[in-house]
Parts: structure tokens; C-alpha cells; sequence
């Protein structure tokens, strides 16, 4: 790697590099495999040698295609935490229009900008795009489906907050954000006046997730209800 092309980024690696690098390794193995395995090589008909080039080199652009993509997705959630949104949105747009592993992640943080700068109607299509053509890990999509509730709730569309906070909790009932999706929808509840299903879902907490953050508070909730 230049030391010139180092100073200028302060020691961080440039896309340009980054992708130097692995072509450096790359060619690297090629010539040692070569070395090792002159005769073999020079041996072999020259359909097969075709084929055998060509398996490197597919599994070689696929490597870069993989590179380019995370490059991508970092510098766009890098500018979504910097908050300048809009060249987020472009970036993420973009990785999703790559059509690689990382598209359900950048649609994800799509919905997260539409909801940070209070476009709930189209965090809600956002997520709900997510939900329906994605699925990265359980944990991005229980948060897909807590970003859907509180993007009704913000709608003022509460009872439909509080279900979708329910089958949250439900559906992964076994992630850490369970306990707060049940403690979010018991708060709606108290909200429109239904406490019977603010009791069922704080009763919830209490029973299955006792060692939760928030259970110590739903307890006391608990308590001033019943």
C-alpha cells in the first residue's frame, strides 16, 4: 500500500486500496498454485485449463462484487449516523439496486430515515417493504416490526401500534426486545382505556421475562392496576 495514499486518508483504507489489496492476494495464490503445480497445469487440454480460469475468475469477481457492496453499505449507514440523510438515502438506494446480500439491511435503514425526518407514511410502505421482501436476522426484523408500530402509534393509529407491538413479542419471543414490545403495547392500552389487555401483557413480562430491564417496571405498573 502507498504511504503517500495512506497519509492523505490517515491511515484508513480507500475503496481503491481496499480493492488493490485483495487483487494483490489474489494474484499472489494464482502464481503460487502455478509454481506449485507447473506440469499439472501445462498438462491439462486446453478446455479444461478454460474452465479451471474461469472458476477462479468468477469466484474472484464475485469476491470483489461482495467488497464493493460492504464498502458501500458502511459509507451509507455512516452518513445516516452522521444525520445527513439524504446522501444516506441515495447510498442506501443504491446498494439496494445492487441486488446483493445487503439490500434487506439498506432497506431497513430507508424506513429509519423516512422515520427520522417524520415521513411516517412512508417509513410505514418502508417497513412493511422490508417485512415483506426481506429477512436478515432476527433482530432487524423484530426491529422492522417495532419500527412498524411506532410509526402508526406516530400516525395516531394506536390500536393498530399496540397489535403489531404484540405479535412482536410473540412472534420473537425470545429476543431481548420482546419484553419492551409487551411493555410498549401495555402502554398503549392504558393509553385508549383498555386496561384489562395493559394487565395481560404487563402479567406477560412478569411471568416469561423476569430478568428483563423493564420488568422491574412493569411490576409496579402491575401493582397500581390491579
Amino acid at each position: 500500500m502507498s504511504k503517500v495514499t495512506s497519509a492523505k486518508t490517515k491511515g484508513r483504507l480507500t475503496k481503491k486500496e481496499l480493492k488493490q489489496d485483495k487483487l494483490v492476494e489474489f494474484t499472489y495464490k494464482a502464481e503460487a498454485f502455478y509454481a506449485t503445480h507447473q506440469r499439472l497445469v501445462l498438462g491439462v487440454v486446453g478446455g479444461v485449463v478454460v474452465v479451471i480460469l474461469g472458476v477462479i475468475l468468477l469466484r474472484h469477481t464475485i469476491q470483489n462484487a461482495r467488497l464493493e457492496e460492504s464498502y458501500d453499505l458502511t459509507i451509507a449507514k455512516m452518513q445516516f449516523g452522521s444525520g445527513k440523510y439524504e446522501d444516506a438515502r441515495t447510498a442506501f438506494q443504491k446498494v439496494i439496486g445492487e441486488g446483493g446480500s445487503a439490500a434487506g439491511e439498506a432497506k431497513y435503514f430507508l424506513a429509519r430515515i423516512a422515520f427520522e425526518k417524520g415521513n411516517f407514511t412512508q417509513a410505514a410502505d418502508e417497513f412493511k417493504g422490508y417485512l415483506k421482501d426481506f429477512s436478515v436476522d432476527d433482530q432487524m426484523d423484530c426491529a422492522a416490526m417495532a419500527g412498524l408500530a411506532a410509526t402508526y402509534e406516530a400516525q395516531g393509529n394506536d390500536s393498530e401500534a399496540a397489535k403489531v407491538y404484540e405479535e412482536t413479542a410473540e412472534k420473537y419471543s425470545k429476543n431481548v426486545y420482546a419484553s419492551q414490545a409487551l411493555y410498549q403495547a401495555s402502554r398503549i392500552y392504558l393509553k385508549l382505556g383498555q386496561k384489562d389487555k395493559a394487565v395481560h401483557d404487563l402479567q406477560q413480562i412478569r411471568d416469561k421475562y423476569a430478568e428483563a430491564s423493564i420488568t422491574p417496571q412493569a411490576k409496579r405498573d402491575l401493582d397500581n392496576l390491579e
